[in-house]
C-alpha cells in the first residue's frame, strides 16, 4: 500500500475516536479510560431516551409494537429459565435487535449515527453484558465470548 491512502486514512480515524494527533509527530492509537466507556454508556443511555420518546410522542405502528412485545416476551422467557452460558449470547443479540429496532423506528439520522460513533468505544454497545457471581463484576462481550473459557470463568 502507498503512503498517500495511509495519510488519508489517519485523520478520518483520528475524527472517529480511534487515533489522537500528536504534536507534529503523526497520531497514535487513543488510549480508552474507564471514565471514557462510563462516559459513552451515559451518553447511549441519554441517545436512546431520546429516541423512545420520539417514538412515544409521535406513536407507534402495530407492526412495530408487535417486535417490541416478542423482544420482551423472548427476553422474559430468558431470565426465568435456568441459565446456561450459551443464553448469554441469546440475550445479548436480542437486547441489541431491540435497542436497534427502537433507534431505526425513531427516523433520526443524527440519532443512528451518534450511537454508531459512540459504540466504538469498548463495552458501551448494547451487547455488553454485566454479570456479578462470588468473584465480583464481570464484563460479557463478543469479544469475551470469542476467547478461551478460563478468561471469563
Amino acid at each position: 500500500m502507498s503512503r498517500t491512502p495511509v495519510r488519508q486514512a489517519l485523520p478520518v480515524l483520528a475524527q472517529e475516536g480511534l487515533l489522537s494527533k500528536h504534536g507534529t509527530r503523526g497520531y497514535v492509537v487513543k488510549t480508552i479510560s474507564t471514565a471514557d466507556i462510563l462516559d459513552a454508556i451515559d451518553l447511549r443511555g441519554i441517545m436512546e431516551g431520546l429516541a423512545a420518546r420520539r417514538l412515544a410522542e409521535r406513536g407507534v405502528s402495530g407492526p412495530f409494537a408487535m417486535r417490541c412485545i416478542f423482544a420482551w416476551r423472548r427476553r422474559s422467557d430468558l431470565q426465568q429459565r435456568q441459565q446456561q452460558e450459551s443464553d448469554e449470547v441469546l440475550y445479548a443479540d436480542m437486547n441489541a435487535r431491540f435497542h436497534d429496532l427502537i433507534i431505526r423506528e425513531a427516523h433520526s439520522p443524527m440519532i443512528e449515527q451518534a450511537l454508531e460513533r459512540n459504540a466504538r468505544i469498548p463495552l458501551s454497545s448494547s451487547d455488553t453484558r454485566f454479570r456479578q457471581d462470588a468473584s465480583g463484576w464481570h464484563v460479557r462481550t463478543a469479544a469475551v465470548r470469542a476467547s478461551p473459557a478460563s478468561l471469563y470463568r
